[in-house]
């Protein structure tokens, strides 16, 4: 049957039925096949289940504000004013469509006997929440205005707080305390706020409480920080257009900024989109890595078929078949790959439910999000068809008369034309799919080369220890030589180990590295030039006294100050600030209000890298000072103006300088520093910080100032370093994690090289025993073989991955770079370690077989 079959090849091969007859082989051939790609299949899966994944809970994310937008914006339209309230006109704009609810939110002091703490201030009215409900807590439990409502529970002073507040401060319903000028009653404890900004940095936790509260307390003074908000609830969703249309028109001249649904939740789609744009970018690394292990499965399997390729070319098949018979049988195993992981991929929001409920307030919505699937699945398919084609290309050129030849090898060479373009039109098809994946053109195209660079940075290193290692004398200990021989011989997999297990690693050590300079900065920033206090919202007639207190605190060593208001930036060089792109690093300056100053002198940090600063008794036009590194990534420099709106008033202000600004210092840094003359008499408070000797004179100074000036807010450096480090950690880990998945790929790899070279290692195993080795003494040799291996992985691993964390430190952050040997000799060697024991296990267990039946069939 099988000639007659193989007879009809020359016409059906050719034909539109030459895939139907290769189809017949390949399914019957496959079926003893799979097991030979259990490795491919795990490096496959985990790649595409992890682009799968972070494309879906993205999805679920944005379907999770989209579905539930009316109640993270608190109602259908909302107006948000800094420092002052909205206007009364815009107020009856508004109200001319719909329900009003009116906050206001600001920071302030809650005090209970000597302890006081920070909190995030909301004042709401009657009407508020319009959308959703508050959920509170008594002494009899969780309601929803069962045995205590929202209206009662802020009568008479009483306030509503966060359970975590209550729990750090020993508080219980019933208590009382003290905010701002007012003795309040702790009512209730908050569980859940529905109009809660999606943000994952807060400088307290929630106090709610009445208007009428707010005004005893006296916190509301012109110039503190301070957010008004209005919340509209249309009567008819039709005018909603017409609605924010008039409100935007109402609001134009003003410094009221409207928003409606349709951006419910700002800034946090932004994060959205870059975190998911970073995963897609580690999943792409994973599945780049196991590429590489398809190809070397695929290799070994094929050479494994030879004598099955060469039968069928003494039948009479063409080229054209076999390509066709094993392209199939690769594509197959590749989606049973794909399938598993875009069903983990498809599953995974269910699972994000639980695992990222305590750290984002948007809900996500269940539900299946075939777009990111198929993106998942077609980098699967396209990675596997790219880095098959080249050995399944050169098994067609496998001849008969190798089925008569003791020696079987896979043809050598470069494929046809026909296979290069059909490379090249992979290629050109993932990165279509990166960039539908990510968005981002110059991310895409720097991901490409950055990938290329990476993989012949590795393959060149590689190439240099391997003739390094030709060179070393040959060791007089058996085990080693035979070790070292192994590594030097041709077709050694010294490359291909350091490319797919290296880039992980690489990752590994650069991150580490990076995290421990962070960590050290802070630290000697704390040391040396941290403050232990900013003290914020004192009102200008309060300032004379605030320095006198507190400079005449004892342990206190210096003391810094500057006025402060918010303001809009409107334009810059004559472009809208709507027109930048959104993705810019220093977009941020452009979203929302900015922090703004101004000052006569020259501040005595500041570093004056163009331009002059302006004389101290300068009266002429507005000239503004901007920082470094927001000036050259938002593309302004010198002369160019700058367009900003502050409390409704429009002006224009010419840069006159620009100053280098350290960030990641503990200064009162600003983007903007104005000339003076223009802002002094506008509503605005005072910012100072304190520097002290020990933490019982910061502890004095913040209860003299406590006891003095109830409106005035202390942030503790301490605890704002603390809540830095703990961002480092959490980001360091989590980058970490991530560069754990390409290692897992890079491990499949590694397995997926050790099992394509069992068939050499039982043929030196049985020579070896033949020439008397005992067992004990090749599995000596293998160990230092695969140890010689890891070492040599790890110390490339160690050099890009210190030059790539030198590269973050000193250009990107501009810091200081320190070389920790203890973490990169740690990180880099428990890898050397895994290589080692991984390729032992999977080579050793050739050594169970005996010599006898090989020796037969030689």
């Amino acid at each position: 049957m099988t000639n007659s079959i193989i007879s009809k090849t020359n016409n059906a091969a050719v034909s539109s039925t030459g895939w139907q007859l290769a189809w017949r082989f390949a399914r019957r051939e496959i079926r003893g096949s799979i097991r030979r790609f259990r490795v491919f299949l795990m490096a496959l899966m985990l790649g595409v289940a992890a682009i799968g994944t972070v494309g879906s809970v993205a999805e679920a994310m944005r379907d999770g504000i989209a579905n539930n937008a009316r109640i993270l914006l608190g109602g259908d339209v909302e107006l948000r004013s800094r420092h002052t309230e909205i206007d009364q006109k815009l107020l009856a704009i508004a109200d001319a469509y719909g329900t009003l609810s009116t906050t206001t939110q600001m920071r302030a002091m809650l005090q209970t006997g000597d302890e006081r703490k920070l909190v995030e201030l909301k004042a709401v009215d009657s009407n508020w929440p319009l959308v959703g409900a508050a959920e509170l807590t008594t002494e009899s439990g969780a309601t929803k205005g069962g045995d205590i409502t929202l209206a009662a529970a802020l009568a008479d002073n009483g306030i509503v707080a966060d359970a975590q507040l209550l729990r750090m401060l020993g508080l219980a319903p019933g208590d009382r305390a003290r905010l701002g000028n007012a003795e309040v009653r702790i009512a209730a404890s908050l569980i859940y706020e529905p109009d809660r900004s999606v943000s994952f940095v807060s400088f307290g936790p929630r106090v709610l409480i009445s208007n009428k509260t707010l005004e005893a307390t006296g916190l509301a003074q012109p110039g503190s920080f301070i957010t008004y908000r209005a919340r509209l609830l249309l009567d008819n969703m039709a005018d909603a257009k017409q609605a924010v249309t008039a409100l935007e028109t109402g609001a134009a001249e003003t410094n009221v900024r409207v928003r409606d649904v349709d951006d419910a939740a700002p800034g946090f789609d932004v994060f959205i989109d870059r975190a998911e744009m970073f995963l897609v970018l580690v999943g792409l690394t994973a599945l780049l890595i196991g590429g590489l292990g398809v190809a070397g499965a695929v290799r070994a399997w094929l050479a494994s078929r030879m004598p099955v390729i060469a039968t069928l070319k003494c039948l009479g098949a063409p080229a054209q078949l076999i390509f066709r018979v094993y392209i199939l049988q690769v594509m197959m195993v590749a989606s049973l790959g794909v399938s598993i992981g875009v069903l983990i991929a498809a599953l995974a929001p269910a699972l994000a439910l639980d695992l990222l409920a305590d750290y984002v307030t948007v809900p996500l919505e269940m539900g299946l999000y075939p777009v990111p699937l198929f993106i998942a699945a077609g980098f699967g398919l396209l990675t596997s068809f790219l880095f098959a084609l080249w050995p399944v290309a050169k098994a067609e050129e496998v001849r008969a008369a190798h089925l008569f030849r003791s020696l079987v090898e896979m043809p050598s060479g470069r494929p046809k034309t026909r296979y290069l373009v059909m490379s090249g039109g992979a290629v050109v098809g993932l990165g279509v799919l990166a960039f539908l994946a990510t968005r981002n053109l110059s991310l895409t195209l720097g991901f490409v080369g950055g990938s290329i660079g990476s993989l012949l940075l590795l393959a060149g290193l590689g190439e240099v220890l391997m003739r390094l290692m030709r060179k070393l004398p040959a060791p007089g200990y058996v085990p080693a030589r035979l070790a070292l021989s192994a590594i030097t011989r041709p077709g050694s997999p010294v490359k291909s180990v350091i490319i797919a297990f290296g880039l992980g690693l690489s990752v590994l050590v650069a991150v580490s590295l990076s995290q421990a300079n962070l960590s050290r900065q802070i630290d000697a920033r704390v040391s040396e030039d941290a403050p232990a206090w900013f003290f914020i919202d004192i009102q200008p007639h309060q300032i004379d006294q605030f320095m006198e207190i507190a400079a005449s605190s004892e342990g206190v060593t210096d003391i810094s100050k500057t006025p402060m208001l918010r303001g809009r930036v409107m334009a810059l060089g004559g472009t809208p600030a709507a027109d930048f792109d959104p993705q810019n690093a220093s977009a941020w300056v452009l979203r929302g209000d900015r922090a703004l100053t101004w000052a006569a002198a020259r501040p005595k940090d500041a570093e004056i890298i163009a331009g002059e600063w302006w004389p101290e008794d300068y009266t002429g036009p507005p000239l503004v000072s901007m920082s470094e590194e927001e000036a050259r990534e938002l593309g302004v420099w010198l002369d160019d103006k700058v367009d900003f709106n502050v409390l409704g008033r429009k002006f224009s202000a010419t840069i006159s300088n620009i100053r280098k600004v350290e960030w990641e210092s503990f200064s009162l840094n600003f983007v903007f520093v104005l000339s003076p003359g223009l802002l002094e008499a506008a509503p605005h408070s005072w910012m100072a910080t304190t520097h002290v000797t020990n933490d019982a004179a910061a502890d004095l100074v913040e209860a003299r100032i406590g006891d003095t000036f109830a409106n005035i807010s202390a942030i503790s450096v301490r605890e704002a370093v603390a809540t830095a480090q703990r961002v480092i950690g959490l980001l360091g880990s989590a980058v970490q994690m991530t560069a754990l998945v390409t290692l897992v790929a890079g491990i499949a790899v590694l397995a997926g090289t050790v099992a394509s070279t069992e068939a050499q290692r039982l043929a030196d195993s049985v020579i070896l025993k033949v020439l008397g080795a005992t067992r004990l003494s090749i599995t000596l040799a293998w160990f230092l073989e695969y140890a010689l291996l890891g070492l040599l992985t790890a110390f490339a691993a160690t050099i890009i991955g210190t030059l790539a964390s030198w590269a973050l430190i000193t250009g990107f952050l501009q810091a200081e770079f320190v070389f920790h040997g203890k973490i990169v000799v740690t990180t880099a060697f428990a890898g050397a370690a895994a290589t080692a024991i991984l390729g032992l296990a999977g080579a050793i267990r050739t050594l169970g077989q005996k010599p006898a039946p090989l020796l037969r069939d030689a």
